[in-house]
């Protein structure tokens, strides 16, 4: 079963997996060039797994952070 966290909300979770940080290339309307950034993640919440991403500056900044799978962390859904 698969679950979401709403808009706003907080949630209590456990890491499943997490996925490597990722930069992709686009060209914007403008000619210039950006990198879209992000990093997945697995959670479950109780009998639910839920995946999330991380983008921008958050997944920059998480780039290199050690998720500990089975360990509760507080996320939150936008």
């Amino acid at each position: 079963m698969y679950g979401s966290i709403s808009n706003n909300r907080e949630a209590l979770v456990t890491i499943v997996a997490v996925g490597a940080y990722a930069e992709r290339q686009y060209q914007k309307q403008d000619g210039s060039t950006e990198y879209f950034k992000s990093r997945g993640v697995t959670m479950k919440r109780g009998g639910d797994i839920i995946y999330g991403e991380m983008t921008g500056e958050l997944a920059s900044k998480n780039r290199d952070t050690q998720f500990q799978q089975g360990l509760p962390y507080i996320v939150k859904g936008f």
